[in-house]
């Protein structure tokens, strides 16, 4: 395997959701994405560390395919304007146009969807300018 895996733990999902990969993704996955889905449906974070290329996008799909089924809230940065673009335009044809929003200095669209794709500046903007108790409620 190239590059590191690693499992950091974190919070234990109160309904584990399960999805069929070979439904989501009909290919075959590599070792670390089974590892990294593994843990996620154990309710676990994950960290993935592995070459561009490498198939890390594949996990935040999935991660983004269970909270839409348990009707969660997703933020995915980027850490440049033309990926959060980029991955806005994918992620609507994947999930549907009404399920995907974008934020980024230059445009707000749809920001109350499900699936908020912005740069990473735009996301630590948004935590610093929310009050503590406010956290994952109001954002």
């Amino acid at each position: 395997m190239n590059g590191v895996f690693q499992l950091i733990g974190g919070f234990v999902a109160a309904n584990p959701v399960e999805l069929d990969l070979n439904t989501l993704f009909p290919f075959p996955l590599d070792e670390f994405q089974h590892q990294a889905i593994a843990a996620l449906n154990r309710g676990k974070s994950v960290v993935v560390c592995v070459p561009t290329g490498s198939g890390k996008t594949l996990i935040g799909e999935y991660a983004i395919h269970r909270a839409l089924t348990k009707g969660g809230r997703v933020f995915y940065t980027t850490p440049l304007k033309a990926l959060s673009n980029q991955k806005f335009r994918d992620f609507r044809l994947q999930f549907g146009a009404e399920q995907v929003g974008l934020l980024t200095g230059d445009l707000s669209i749809n920001r109350d969807a499900s699936v908020v794709v912005m740069t990473t500046e735009i996301f630590r903007n948004m935590l610093y300018g929310t009050p503590i108790g406010q956290l994952g409620t109001s954002l």
